[in-house]
């Protein structure tokens, strides 16, 4: 049938739309959740352009490379070493979709934590290494690379800072540049520059 034709060929592209439903910014920012306030939830808006010249596979109406995104997402520490959390996304860069991530912290220092984080969505997935350095008693320098299967930014390098603003609140900002070394769906040459705001509650428990 000719309708059925039709829709079997658009499904590798429609496929291929999917793996670029992934959230622009950081799951959760690796700053320390404290014991009497073991839950954060954030928000944040996220932006991103291209800074190389556009090459095959580059960014057009279906892509959206450049724009804003919105992201809502929340964390919950099951212990000292180990987090949960989940987001749910939407906008011209991310498309729209939700994900979960697990994150265990290897190095769980007073000034400085280390950790790994596995991510996954419908029809894509990342792995990252999370950290975190105290510079002050309420500032972080926060960084968590990571490499995944996401339309965008297959390899992604964002570097962060988490201020403390009072007793529940936090604000996080990070600058992240993201590109396609191995060509899975993006010239090596092309890379996006990716900006985001958040800001973070934490209730008492």
């Amino acid at each position: 049938m000719p309708g059925s034709k039709a829709l079997i060929s658009l499904l590798p592209a429609l496929l291929v739309a999917l793996w670029g439903c992934a959230p622009a910014a950081m799951m959760g920012p690796p700053v320390p959740l404290a014991v009497d306030t073991p839950l954060e939830i954030s928000a944040a808006a996220v932006g991103s352009g291209p800074v190389t010249p556009e090459g095959e596979g580059g960014c057009s109406l279906l892509w959206g490379c450049r724009g804003v995104s919105g992201q809502l997402s929340g964390r919950v520490a099951l212990s000292e070493r180990l987090e949960v959390g989940g987001v749910v996304y939407g906008g011209n860069i991310s498309g729209a979709g939700a994900g979960v991530y697990g994150r265990l912290w290897y190095v769980d220092a007073p000034r400085f934590r280390l950790g790994g984080e596995l991510q996954g969505g419908f029809a894509w997935a990342a792995a990252a290494l999370p950290m975190a350095g105290m510079v002050s008693e309420r500032v972080w320098i926060t960084a968590s690379p990571s490499v995944g299967l996401r339309h965008l930014s297959v390899v992604r390098v964002p570097l962060g800072v988490g201020v403390q603003l009072s007793e529940r609140w936090w604000l996080q900002g990070e600058l992240a540049v993201g590109w396609d070394p191995w060509r899975v769906f993006q010239d090596p040459e092309q890379v996006h520059l990716q900006g985001a705001l958040s800001l973070s509650w934490r209730p008492a428990l």
